[in-house]
């Protein structure tokens, strides 16, 4: 019990003090989240335009919309990686520089979803893929 004692102390006495250990926002990870990998990147709803890699945080039935750029003769397909996850709607272009993309969660329940957004430019017939983006969407269980 004494040993126990004295090896306590001893660790105490050799730890680095609170202040020098890395706080949640200063660490770092091996794996950044693994259980829920879309936890970390900026939330895509605050952004004035979806850019790759950011995350959507969502419920089931809650309809968001990403939002794209485009310039004349180019448009955007959704696809989600697993369509039971999401339904994806494209909206009619309004006339701006941006494209709208609308998509559900499907899910009941905590999940992750990716959706992937392609952006196609379409010259006399010829259709060449310009840029792909690809978004997380963490699906949070309603309570």
């Amino acid at each position: 019990m004494r040993f126990t004692a004295l090896s306590f102390a001893a660790v105490l006495a050799f730890a680095p003090p609170a202040s020098a250990l890395p706080t949640p926002e200063t660490a770092t990870y091996a794996i950044a989240n693994p259980q829920r990998p879309g936890a970390k990147p900026p939330d895509c709803t605050t952004l004035a335009e979806t850019p790759d890699g950011c995350t959507f945080h969502n419920e089931h039935g809650i309809t968001q919309h990403a939002v794209l750029p485009v310039v004349a003769g180019e448009y955007w397909i959704a696809t989600p990686g697993d369509a039971r996850e999401l339904r994806v709607r494209t909206l009619p272009a309004d006339g701006t520089a941006l494209q709208r993309i609308q998509f559900t969660p499907q899910v009941h329940g905590n999940a992750d979803a990716t959706l992937t957004f392609d952006r196609i430019r379409d010259a006399g017939g010829r259709r060449t893929l310009v840029e792909r983006r690809r978004v997380s969407v963490m699906i949070h269980a309603h309570e």
